[in-house]
């Protein structure tokens, strides 16, 4: 579950992260030092989203070799 959160150095969010290609948990996400609440949730959508476009189910793709 997503987490926000104001500190002295300004707002910060935590997500936790679903687990990687070998099923081994991946820690939490975590950034911190937005100016404002807003900007905090607004990054947070962003993450959120990438994380909606990634399948877990898939392999993830092979090392592309240099041209």
């Amino acid at each position: 579950m997503p987490q926000l959160r104001r500190s002295d150095g300004g707002w910060s969010y935590r997500i936790q992260l679903p687990p990687g290609p070998d099923g081994k948990r991946c820690g939490p996400l975590r950034r911190g030092g937005f100016a404002t609440q807003d900007a905090a949730k607004g990054e947070l959508g962003h993450v959120r989203d990438l994380l909606a476009l990634a399948d877990p189910r898939e392999p993830p793709p092979a090392p592309r070799s240099p041209t």
